[in-house]
């Protein structure tokens, strides 16, 4: 573990955080309620993931209401809950708007970015700008956490720049000399490749390609007949799930059978891939392991993931999967910080987390921040997928080595 932190702040670096000159923003009670902002994507590239996530933040609102509220230290007392969102269709310029729109009515205090780093990018902006202190879900480029920026923290996922280490020494570990990377050009996959390509060069495997193409990609089959005259023993896709989803068909139909084939989504969205590409497209291919796959104890701060996931299913959800668990644990990650903070100005909230660093077991695993606010406790192991059927997708944990797991999601 102090190994994989000392990676992640070589890669990530710090900042120190002065929290002298505190902004104190909207009131945080409003007609005796607290609003949370956020946004969500019902159609576009990014509208499976975005709503996975987005219901899993309505179901911990649901929750803590159903106690009175979210515990507010500072007053001593529970208080309500209200969710305002605002639909943007996977449009960064949409979103840029709407999140200055969620700002424009002085009520909301809590902002909540969408899925995903290209979503999450115009509220990093915009927080900033008004001084609010952003709940990034899942927007991991390290680009966010440069700077001196106190109003970012990240809740669910290690920054991406780090996410591939354990990859990337698998890929070394299994003696795969000939890798070739494939990545969407956005920061969400372009710093994992950096990360990738790095790590294998410096241990004299260099990627025998390393190809770039844009983020809204659903044909691969240019740059997989690319790769085959190179015929390499990996080949590692880093996208989003309609990038996944076109890929993983594609290099099954291909001449090629790498021994190893990675993507990135399946460990977050594995049934929406299965219902997509069918359990042919996915077994015997490789992805990141995330909670459910993995199972995360002890937990002192929010519903283990079992209790969450009957609950969650309880309220018509017909299973549930890791986004489901991120938006749940943005929550869990809020109300702690509202339980202990001594202030509820943004920047006594901010100070609240920074002292909650390290010390939250959530159902995600330790919740650890550096002083520019990127999570930096958890590597996702690699798992391998098979035994899937048409219903259900399965996946055990193969680097490192041992890993509590769950086996399928």
């Amino acid at each position: 573990m102090a190994l994989r932190l000392s990676l992640a702040a070589a890669l990530l670096g710090t900042f120190v955080t002065s929290l002298a000159a505190e902004s104190p923003g909207p009131a945080l009670v409003v007609n005796g309620s607290i609003t949370v902002g956020t946004l969500y994507a019902s159609s576009g590239q990014f509208a499976g993931a975005s709503m996975a996530e987005f219901a899993g933040l309505q179901a911990w609102v649901r929750i803590e209401n159903s106690r009175g509220g979210v515990l507010v230290g500072s007053l001593r007392k529970r208080i309500p809950l209200k969710l305002l969102a605002y639909d943007d269709h996977s449009s960064v310029t949409q979103a840029s708007v709407l999140y200055r729109k969620l700002l424009s009515n002085n009520t909301v205090r809590l902002l909540v970015s969408d899925f995903g780093t290209v979503l999450t990018a115009p509220a990093v902006t915009v927080a900033k700008e008004h001084q609010i202190l952003l709940f990034d879900q899942t927007g991991t480029a390290s680009e966010f956490f440069g700077g001196s920026n106190p109003y970012i923290v990240l809740c669910d996922l290690t920054a991406s720049q780090v996410w591939p280490i354990p990859l990337a020494h698998f890929l070394i570990a299994a003696k795969l000399r000939r890798t070739a990377v494939v990545y969407d050009l956005n920061g969400f996959d372009a710093t994992q490749d950096q990360t990738i390509v790095s790590t294998l060069t410096k241990a004299g495997d260099a990627p025998i390609a390393n190809v770039s193409v844009p983020t809204t990609t659903t044909a691969y089959g240019p740059t997989i007949e690319r790769l085959a005259a190179l015929k390499p023993d990996a080949i590692v896709e880093l996208g989003y799930q309609l990038n996944d989803q076109a890929f993983l068909p594609a290099i099954r139909l291909s001449p090629i059978h790498p021994r190893v084939v990675f993507t990135a989504n399946p460990g977050q969205l594995g049934n929406e891939l299965l219902a997509a590409d069918g359990p042919a497209a996915l077994n015997g291919t490789y992805t990141y392991a995330l909670p459910p796959t993995v199972a995360y104890q002890p937990v002192n701060a929010g519903m283990l993931e079992g209790q969450f996931e009957s609950i969650f299913e309880s309220n018509g959800h017909v299973s549930i999967n890791f986004l489901n668990l991120a938006g749940y644990n943005t929550g869990v990650i809020i109300q702690s910080a509202l339980a202990s903070a001594t202030s509820t100005s943004e920047l006594g909230i901010r100070e609240a987390l920074n002292s909650d660093s390290g010390n939250l077991h959530t159902l995600l695993g330790t919740w650890r921040i550096n002083s520019a606010g990127a999570q930096v406790a958890i590597l996702p192991p690699v798992a391998r997928i098979s035994g899937s059927t048409a219903t259900h997708l399965s996946a055990h944990v193969v680097y490192p080595l041992p890993v509590q797991t769950a086996g399928s999601f």
